[in-house]
């Protein structure tokens, strides 16, 4: 009889449940947002990455970044690039980073 009263029960749960089948248009269209906005998101890294390259910065400010801060060239260049070549900005960056 437990059984029968189990069974019963699971039939009552199964009842509920509603068979949603996977909507392609949906699905489409979600993946096509995701794309979008990782193209969006790469593109505005690409003209970020080109506004940096275009700031000049002074060779003598990047060694005594990296003199002072132990830190490689590269983080020290990018620190100014961003800081657009403002050595007391950049120092400052790196010093809280």
């Amino acid at each position: 009889m437990a059984t029968n009263e189990a069974a019963a029960g699971l039939e009552k749960v199964t009842d509920f449940h509603e068979d949603k089948g996977l909507d392609g248009a949906k699905a489409n269209e979600a993946l096509s947002a995701i794309a979008s906005t990782v193209d969006e998101q790469a593109e505005a890294e690409r003209l970020r990455e080109a506004e940096l390259a275009a700031v000049s910065v002074n060779k003598a400010d990047v060694d005594l970044i990296v003199a002072e801060l132990e830190v490689p060239k590269e983080e020290a260049d990018r620190a100014l690039r961003v800081h657009k070549g403002d050595v007391v900005a950049a120092l400052r960056a790196l010093v809280n980073a």
